[in-house]
Formats: C-alpha cells, sequence, structure tokens
C-alpha cells in the first residue's frame, strides 16, 4: 500500500513530504508543496520512490466515502486532462 505525509517545518515553515512505495521499507522525502507533489504525481512522475510512476490517460476518478454505514459511496469523473 502506498502512503505519503507530510509535517511543517518548524523553522521555515514549509512542507515536507514523505512517501512510502508499500513494498519497501523506506521513506522518499520531497520538499515541495502537496499541491506540487500531486500535480507531479497525477501526471506520472517517480513520487513513491524510483520506477514508481505510473501515468493514466483518462480523467481522474473521485471517490466520496459514505458518512454512515446506510450511505452509498459515490464517485465522479473529473475533466479530461488533456495529456
Amino acid at each position: 500500500m502506498r502512503t505519503s505525509s507530510g509535517i511543517a517545518d518548524a523553522d521555515t515553515g514549509g512542507w515536507r513530504l514523505f512517501s512510502c512505495d508499500g513494498d519497501e521499507a523506506l521513506y522518499h522525502e520531497y520538499d515541495m508543496p502537496f499541491s506540487e507533489w500531486l500535480h507531479r504525481y497525477l501526471v506520472g512522475e517517480d513520487m513513491f520512490g524510483p520506477g514508481s510512476g505510473v501515468f493514466y490517460a483518462g480523467p481522474i476518478v473521485f471517490e466520496s466515502r459514505p458518512m454512515s454505514e446506510t450511505k452509498p459511496m459515490t464517485s465522479w469523473e473529473g475533466p479530461e486532462r488533456g495529456m
């Protein structure tokens, strides 16, 4: 399972992001805002370590988690990415 987390740097106030591929115990550090990290991940760059990038040309699928056990999960597609 791929995971990522971030922490604010006490000295600069900037974010430091950490991501792990899940197949290994190594975390990779990225010194950038989360929005930049997410953009790079979505365009297929290696953001979970070397060789981890995957590019999907179609639109992104969003999922809304149910607010209770009886509510259904909903999903919708974002706009075409034009790539």
